[in-house]
């Protein structure tokens, strides 16, 4: 994931992963600065030995020294073969920012997964 700025100096940032149970995402540098009018890649591994079948979810927040806070919601989907799905799910949120306006058709597109990790889009 890049990070950008375009200011005439540096711009230092720091991150955190929620919940603190998520450990199976680890993103790094923890903390750094991103030039001025350049850009700073984070890279994001996932560690899914010993996770359950499902979806997991996690929570990245970029906090910049200008107060600036950016979210990124992390999803892992582990399938398991020979599960019984039990129960339907959204995954992916539509956003901090999704809006639409009332009474005009708006497409949007879904991704639900079983609790079995089985996923299937559906476009709107």
């Amino acid at each position: 994931m890049a990070l950008s700025y375009g200011g005439a100096a540096s711009l230092d940032f720091v991150h955190a992963v929620a919940p603190m149970e998520a450990t199976w995402l680890s993103v790094s540098p923890s903390s750094g600065a991103v030039p001025a009018g350049g850009e700073t890649m984070l890279t994001a591994a996932v560690q899914p030995a010993g996770l359950a079948p499902g979806v997991h979810q996690a929570t990245l927040s970029v906090e910049f020294a200008d107060g600036t806070v950016r979210v990124v919601q992390v999803m892992l989907v582990i399938a398991s073969e020979g599960c019984a799905a039990t129960r339907l799910g959204r995954c992916l949120p539509l956003g901090d920012h999704f809006q639409t306006r009332k009474g005009w058709p708006a497409l949007i597109e879904l991704l639900v997964v079983d609790d079995c990790g089985q996923a299937e889009r559906t476009p709107g």
